[in-house]
């Protein structure tokens, strides 16, 4: 039993036998009243392997991954080897590939160059394969990219307030020969809440649609930490990590044994552990109205007034001048 005293959030390292097949962990917190009775849990299973060997991959310290810069990692493995490979995919596609050096230890740390090309998250797979029974051993994490636009964009204005007629003058700022538009409305239009307006979670969401192994959500307060690939063996990770194999190697599998379910028998008839659904039980349900109809739609909008379309030179910078 592990007690600690905190404010916010705190990591605790829980270490179980090594001969456990399975353990839930049971998180119960005390101190004021509305978080007296709060409880949580997180039940583990082992991890399946012939030879029960395994590698772990972690970002030190929850370190954020910022393009430009390195992440550090910590590999973990359970015998000593002397290399292992590793794979970055992003958007559905190879980043970078490469070997990191063990030195036949079981535990080194290694660093990552983030890049642009693997915004808006990314998938570190790392693997290895035994000599002695050809078997791939592998673990992989998803860590976001805090940092997505490599393109940065400001825009700046010569006044604060301007009156109808005034010479407003406008600085907009880019990489050099960037594809600038300039787009001017005025505000009673926002009032629609048309949804056609370029935002940063826009594209966000478009770069995430070229993920095939699924992507997490950055409306949640922990997006930002590393999560790792969840398999309970080297073929799940794989699968998880969106990866396809084909190998002579051994690839472990594991099949879980079949379960009985669970029936009983009704006036000679067997009926299912959930019954039949009766009318009106599921997805049913009668709507409380019916929004109105539109008697018109508008389709004539004079308060867009300015569309500019023009490329940044090399000294990155452009002008225009704004007046109505």
């Amino acid at each position: 039993m592990h007690f600690c005293t905190c404010s916010s959030i705190s990591g605790v390292k829980v270490s179980l036998i090594f001969s456990a097949n399975t353990g839930i962990i049971v998180l119960r917190t005390s101190g004021l009243a509305f978080y007296r009775k709060s409880r949580a849990s997180r039940f583990l299973s082992r991890p399946e392997s012939p030879s029960r060997n395994y590698i772990q991959v972690e970002v030190k310290n929850d370190q954020k991954a910022q393009p430009g810069q390195k992440l550090a990692l910590v590999i973990k493995v359970t015998e000593m080897i002397r290399f292992c490979n590793y794979k970055v995919f992003s958007k559905g596609s190879l980043v970078t590939q490469g070997r990191l050096r063990m030195r036949n230890r079981k535990q080194q740390d290694q660093n990552l160059k983030i890049t642009y090309a693997m915004i808006p998250q990314a998938k570190f797979l790392i693997y290895y394969v035994r000599r002695q029974n050809g078997e791939v051993v592998a673990d992989a994490i998803t860590f976001p990219i805090e940092d997505i636009f490599n393109n940065k964009v400001s825009i700046n204005f010569n006044t604060r307030r301007a009156k109808p007629g005034d010479d407003v003058q406008v600085e907009l700022t880019a990489d050099p020969n960037s594809l600038v538009n300039v787009l001017a409305v005025d505000k009673s239009v926002l009032l629609l809440k048309s949804g056609n307006d370029i935002t940063t979670q826009n594209v966000l969401n478009e770069l995430q649609r070229y993920d095939n192994s699924g992507f997490f959500s950055r409306s949640s307060w922990d997006f930002w930490l590393p999560r790792p690939v969840y398999g309970r063996d080297a073929f799940s990770i794989f699968n998880g990590a969106g990866v396809y194999v084909l190998t002579d190697a051994l690839l472990y599998q594991y099949i879980p044994p079949p379960r009985l379910s669970a029936v009983s028998f009704s006036n000679g008839r067997v009926r299912g552990p959930f019954g039949q659904a009766g009318p009106g039980g599921i997805g049913g349900g009668s709507g409380g109205g019916s929004l109105a109809v539109p008697t018109r739609t508008r389709k004539n909008f004079p308060e867009t007034w300015l569309w500019v379309n023009s490329t940044t030179g090399v000294t990155s910078a452009e002008h225009y001048l704004l007046r109505k």
